[in-house]
């Protein structure tokens, strides 16, 4: 068949009639705009006549679907019966081109395709990269307008190109091979087809246009090898093995120390290697330890293929383990948490609250006794409560916890920082002591009060679970606490620009991120026309507990041997959250002024901060532990760093990896994403650049709850959304603490499709998200 070139979008579907041998193009009319102010009803009647009844009026415009622009939903299209006001449909058709419209402009009638099984659109690469992966966006509900109304897309599906087979038993498997029949005919890898399949498995093709893609940066590169690589790394790593419990590993980018909420799911190779050396290499491993949890030292948390980064769920559930618990019984739990994660992925944000049990308390028995179906018997049960006990009195001991121990590391962590900013000149060995004094007294005890804090957060649920508290009494605790952030937001009223800046201003959105600005920055515009009306402290509801809730709370506490009082469990739940937060705050500082000296560094070499993010940060150890030339160390690591990162753009990879086919294709998940207070708010959207909009009063987009967007509350927003984050998060304790309505984690797909959204409504206690307009 000889090459067929793009035209409009009727001038193109004409051209594949009876062409096609793995679809079929419906009927159609064409009608130019001077033809139809020369036609009255009778005339157009009899024109459509043999398409039927029931009408789709297509939009054809010159100006879209071509190479450089396709203008994809800039017209308009409208379902019409052909007795039902026809002229007046074509005409609003004709209208929506607007300036464009001219006397030799077509619109497009087909008959309209009813008993719809599977509709949607096919993206022959991913268009902001250029990744060879085939997307498929599939609405399965039998909707007839799905497609060309804009309606909600609900599936997402990645399968990567030039698989030797596509499994014929997936819907998507005569699209694909469509897609590749109109690659052929085009000679254009880079195709936006729109498709239809019916209740008799008959597909249709409905529209096909050129998609206009970002320019691949790896063109150069065996993305089929690399992901062969992939593949082979994750047989390695989840074989059984004599020296850690389970048979089998899972790999998700949130189930531990949640890389995606705090790099990103593609980061730049600094901030990969930061998060590595600072905290998933050995450090978290030290603190489970440390807290009376398996040892799992040695073993890295975060696997990166080759730049996506990935919890080893097999290592992260071994260190959920009490350290003496019987080695059988731990080979047993292992594999059950693997396997309810495996068969529950929406919960991959959340394995802590829904998955593992790896603390004690109020509800514990009804807990464990989900856990007798799946095969556990009672010794085995009484015997894991026993130690979650013991451990978890450890852990929040109110005179001998480490927690406490934690917080005073903290503090000498303060010291510290003073003395290596003044005391040490090279700023190559500033940053070596600045790094590796944030792991021992910053990320390290950070690591053991947010393991604290988590135990904190779900006494609190267990006591709603047990009728002990009222969900509301727990919403006002929280709302009582007095974190870092909270103190930040009193703060900005009451100081002067430059006083605040100089207590918070080396916070960054980007906490690992080189080429995210500090507060303090000078091309910062975080604080520019704020309106500040955050409640202060003194407008925080009191936290008081009813007699008859103490003497529930006093008889649960002595019935399940806890270590505590019950206001000295509350002590401890408060100093635990808010210890949280200021660890964080305080280690962050050491890891924004190393990121200012790198810059600084880097500079002096004539590299920018956006060249910089490419480096690893494993130069500045080799600088310091040897006589190697810095300048080449760190020109090389940039170079190799561009390759990775450029190479991690053409990977796309499912957020939970528990097979090798996921390597191949995979279907996007939906994710249970967390609803934070009860409020219910509706307003308009905000997205991209925050900074350059007045985020008063209106709902935030945000891609990860990360700590360093606690400026956002300097404007009064109405409520915020993000792509990352777990209920535990900063962003969700924040949101609680102030009363503000979010919605965390709702997964990349998602956020997408409602940064696209002018108004959104957000409905925390019927836990529901809906777009408005």
């Amino acid at each position: 068949m000889p090459k067929l070139y793009f035209q409009n979008k009727a001038l193109t579907l004409r051209s594949l009639s009876d062409k096609l041998d793995s679809a079929r193009v419906l009927p159609l009319e064409t009608i130019s705009w001077s033809e139809f102010n020369d036609m009255d009803d009778a005339k157009l009647k009899a024109r459509l006549a043999h398409l039927g009844n029931e009408l789709i009026i297509r939009s054809s415009c010159t100006f879209e679907d071509s190479h450089a622009q396709s203008n994809a939903g800039a017209f308009l299209s409208v379902f019409t019966n052909i007795s039902d006001n026809l002229k007046s449909s074509i005409l609003d058709v004709f209208l929506s081109y607007k300036t464009y419209l001219n006397e030799h402009e077509i619109v497009l009638i087909q008959p309209s395709l009813p008993k719809i099984k599977h509709c949607g659109v096919l993206f022959s690469k991913v268009a902001d990269s250029g990744a060879p992966y085939y997307v498929v966006e599939n609405d399965s509900s039998g909707a007839t307008d799905s497609v060309t109304s804009g309606n909600k897309i609900v599936d997402t599906y990645y399968i990567r190109r030039k698989l030797e087979t596509i499994h014929d038993d997936v819907f998507y498997s005569p699209i694909i091979k469509l897609a590749i029949e109109l690659e052929n005919i085009f000679e254009n890898e880079n195709l936006d087809l729109e498709y239809a399949i019916d209740t008799n498995d008959q597909l249709w093709l409905l529209q096909v246009r050129p998609l206009i893609v970002k320019p691949n940066t790896s063109n150069n590169i065996n993305i089929s090898h690399v992901i062969e690589k992939a593949k082979s790394h994750f047989t390695n790593l989840s074989i059984p093995s004599p020296i850690i419990h389970g048979k089998k590993s899972i790999f998700g980018i949130m189930p531990d120390w949640n890389p995606a909420e705090i790099i990103g799911v593609k980061p730049k190779p600094l901030s990969l290697s930061l998060y590595k050396e600072l905290v998933t290499d050995s450090t978290w491993a030290y603190q489970r330890d440390n807290y009376g949890y398996k040892n799992l030292r040695s073993f890295p948390l975060l696997i990166d293929f080759f730049g996506l980064p990935y919890i080893d769920v097999r290592v992260s559930f071994n260190s959920f383990l009490p350290k003496n618990l019987p080695n059988s019984l731990c080979d047993k739990l292992v594999e059950h948490y693997i396997e309810q994660l495996e068969t529950q992925p929406n919960n991959h944000d959340k394995v802590e609250f829904e998955i593992v049990q790896s603390c004690y308390t109020f509800d514990i028995h009804e807990r464990l006794l989900s856990m007798k179906s799946k095969g556990f018997t009672d010794e085995e049960l009484s015997t894991l409560k026993e130690h979650l006990l013991a451990l978890t009195n450890q852990i929040i001991n109110p005179r001998s916890g480490l927690w406490i121990q934690d917080l005073h590391k903290i503090e000498k962590l303060k010291e510290r920082q003073k003395k290596i900013l003044s005391g040490i000149d090279s700023k190559e060995a500033q940053i070596y002591w600045l790094l590796e004094d944030c792991k021992r007294y910053g990320t390290l005890p950070f690591a053991g009060l947010a393991r604290a804090g988590f135990i904190a957060v779900q006494l609190l649920n267990s006591m709603v679970n047990k009728s002990l508290l009222c969900q509301k009494q727990v919403d006002t605790f929280l709302n009582s606490l007095t974190t870092v952030s909270g103190q930040m937001s009193e703060d900005f009223n009451r100081m002067p620009l430059d006083s605040f800046l100089t207590h918070y201003g080396h916070l960054r959105p980007g906490t690992y991120e080189i080429t995210s600005p500090r507060y303090d920055s000078q091309d910062a515009q975080y604080f520019s026309n704020s309106t500040q009306t955050v409640k202060s402290k003194s407008a925080h509801e009191e936290f008081d507990i009813d007699k008859e809730s103490y003497v529930q709370l006093n008889e649960a506490i002595q019935e399940h041997n806890l270590s505590h009082s019950v206001d000295s469990l509350f002590h401890f739940i408060r100093s635990a959250i808010e210890g949280r937060e200021y660890a964080k705050f305080i280690f962050s500082k050491s890891l924004s002024d190393a990121l200012e000296l790198f810059a600084s560094l880097g500079a002096q070499y004539g590299y920018s901060r956006e060249e910089l993010s490419f480096a690893n940060i494993n130069i500045i150890y080799n600088a310091y532990s040897s006589a190697d030339d810095f300048e080449t160390l760190l020109r090389n690591s940039i170079k190799e760093g561009k390759k990775r990162y450029n190479l991690a753009q053409q990977i796309h990879l499912p957020p939970l990896i528990t097979s090798l086919s996921d390597f191949d294709f995979f279907k996007s998940p939906e994710l249970k994403p967390n609803y934070i207070t009860q409020k219910t708010i509706l307003s308009d959207v905000v997205s991209g650049d925050l900074t350059e909009h007045d985020l008063t009063g209106k709902i935030v987009m945000i891609k990860s709850a990360d700590p360093g967007y606690d400026w956002i509350f300097s404007h009064s927003v109405a409520g915020f959304i993000t792509a990352y984050g777990g209920c535990n998060s900063h962003m969700a304790i924040r949101a609680n603490e102030m009363g503000i309505p979010a919605v965390i984690g709702i997964g990349e797909e998602k956020f997408k499709e409602l940064c696209k959204a002018n108004k959104i409504e957000i409905s925390c206690a019927s836990e529901q998200l809906r777009t408005i307009q």
